[in-house]
């Protein structure tokens, strides 16, 4: 009889096993395909990637605090 806590531990081990394994292989895979210095633009774009660009990071998150605000200002304008 299997109890409960011995369950637990092997699917525990089941995906520490699966994510590591994952893992290693996305990084080989990631070695392997990027390990040229020189950016392309349509690698990104063939993938679905949109790049940021340089002002990217900043921007966007300079858009997530301007929502936070409009939906605070639109929270105290309905009251």
């Amino acid at each position: 009889i299997i109890t409960l806590i011995e369950i637990i531990c092997i699917t525990g081990l089941i995906k520490l096993f699966t994510t590591c394994h994952l893992s290693f292989f996305s990084l080989l895979f990631l070695h392997l395909c990027c390990s040229d210095p020189d950016i392309s633009a349509s690698w990104y774009t063939g993938r679905g990637i949109r790049p940021l660009g340089r002002f990217g990071r900043k921007a966007a998150r300079r858009n997530e605090l301007l929502a936070f605000i409009t939906a605070r200002l639109d929270i105290l304008t309905w009251d």
